[in-house]
């Protein structure tokens, strides 16, 4: 199957058909009732974005002055406007996301976001970008499907390991929002799509050297952070090539690619900034870029464990996918050590920015590229779970779908603003009286004086301790 026909793939295939049906459903209705309900609008960053998105499309520039003065006065994507007290003003660094640079004023945003939205903007305003976003998500999905068949060939087997998958969360409530995480979750899955590949030596029929290696290239482009995430990639990928093929014109195609990608990137910042990393030196308004600190080691583990923050809380079979560590290093050593590095990266990195978990965002946003790489060893674990048992697999579906639907619940049917809170409050508005008895991460200084955030980091020892165990009821070469 040619991952560049993934249309015809759907047609063809019926259970990926049902999980991708499922998804829209869910993330599509989600945007339209916060649509109709006034809810949820775009705010935060996104309208810097989405400035950028019309400077590009309308004004065929990154220079922010035309687009900016524009929103000022029509106020077309944010309502409330982004210079409210003074719409006749000029654009400058005090009332925009910008900085003066020497051959203009640009957005402190990078990006490669804005690029990929501006078509759809161009024709469809915010809505196109919503769609846009929404349509991203159905690759997640179809990517998650096309890594689990390639380690699994049962095809109901793999349909019921992606099935709560689909629905779960982030993917839902968070894929309409226009932030660059979920993006670079769909290229970080491309780059691990590449790798499963090539230690299945398929690539032969299926040669999508140039799709993966243009495309993992674009992740600094959707933010500075992602060059990170990008060299794990890259050292799997070497590593892969060296030691898979005689031949070095592969290689060669990826330095090509990269070379490329990079001289074009810092061309725009030293243009746009005098400085090829961005304008990291000249946007200080949280003091300092990165900060390591106890705060920023909470802040870390807050991703990981608290109970509206975390990836394994915001998606609980995330725990599940703990047990699948030990079970696919067994089987693949290379696949499994890449998916945890590349989940890990963008957490990390994450962690220590001192916009902490975000800033005015969706809960969650900073581990939701991570999360969803996370997310294969979910469906890993899943797959397992069912060859010993179906009726197990069942009950561990029904019960995450119904923490799904109760989140879908809160997010789109009841409309509660889950936007994060100011200074980062511990907060139980997910699970509400169970708060108490879940992690809490978000207040530095209670964190060990909260049970339950050690019980869970114990929990998750036990979890991946256990997957480590050698298992004989299950042959790997199922």
């Amino acid at each position: 199957m040619n991952i560049s026909n993934p249309l015809k793939f759907i047609v063809k295939n019926k259970y990926f058909s049902i999980l991708i049906s499922l998804y829209l459903i869910f993330s599509i209705s989600t945007y339209a009732i916060w649509h109709i309900k006034n809810h949820n609008n775009v705010t935060g960053d996104e309208p810097h974005y989405l400035v950028m998105a019309n400077g590009i499309s309308k004004y065929l520039s990154f220079e922010q002055t035309k687009p900016y003065k524009e929103e000022f006065i029509t106020r077309e994507i944010y309502a409330p406007g982004l210079n409210s007290d003074d719409p006749q003003s000029d654009p400058s660094p005090q009332n925009t996301h910008a900085v003066m640079g020497p051959n203009g004023l640009f957005n402190v945003h990078n990006i490669g976001l804005p690029l990929l939205i501006s078509i759809p903007y161009k024709f469809m305003g915010v809505l196109g970008c919503k769609a846009f976003m929404i349509l991203n998500g159905g690759f997640i999905i179809f990517f998650l499907w096309k890594i689990i068949s390639l380690l699994c060939a049962k095809e109901d087997i793999k349909f019921l390991a992606i099935l709560p998958i689909s629905i779960s969360n982030p993917l839902i409530f968070a894929s309409n929002q226009i932030y660059p995480e979920f993006l670079a979750a769909t290229i970080s899955l491309i780059g691990i799509y590449w790798l499963v590949l090539e230690t299945k030596r398929d690539l032969s029929k299926k040669n999508i050297d140039w799709l993966t290696f243009i495309s993992i290239s674009f992740l600094p482009w959707l933010h500075i952070k992602y060059s990170i995430t990008l060299a794990i990639l890259l050292f799997f990928i070497v590593f892969s090539l060296i030691r898979f093929n005689e031949s070095k014109i592969r290689l060669y195609y990826l330095f090509i690619t990269q070379a490329f990608s990079f001289l074009i990137l810092s061309f725009y910042n030293y243009y746009a900034f005098a400085n090829i990393t961005g304008p990291y030196d000249q946007w200080n308004v949280y003091g300092s870029n990165i900060q390591f600190s106890l705060k920023s080691l909470t802040v870390f583990f807050g991703l990981l464990f608290d109970q509206e923050q975390g990836i394994f809380l915001q998606n609980p079979l995330n725990l599940l996918g703990l047990i699948s560590i030990g079970l696919l290093y067994k089987k693949n050593k290379t696949i499994c050590i890449s998916i945890g590095l590349v989940s890990l990266s963008s957490i990390f990195i994450n962690s220590i920015h001192p916009a902490w978990f975000g800033g005015h965002s969706l809960i969650g946003r900073f581990g939701w590229t991570g999360g969803i790489i996370f997310m294969l060893y979910a469906g890993y674990a899943l797959i397992r779970i069912g060859l010993i048992s179906k009726k197990l697999l069942i009950i561990i579906n029904t019960t995450s779908i119904i923490i799904s639907l109760h989140i879908y619940k809160l997010f789109t049917i009841d409309t509660i603003p889950f936007y994060n809170l100011e200074n980062n409050p511990n907060s139980s508005r997910l699970y509400n009286n169970l708060g108490d008895y879940l992690p809490s991460w978000l207040e530095a200084n209670k964190v060990i004086y909260h049970m339950p955030n050690l019980f869970f980091i114990v929990l998750s020892i036990l979890l991946i301790y256990i997957g480590f165990i050698d298992n004989k009821k299950i042959s790997d070469n199922y």
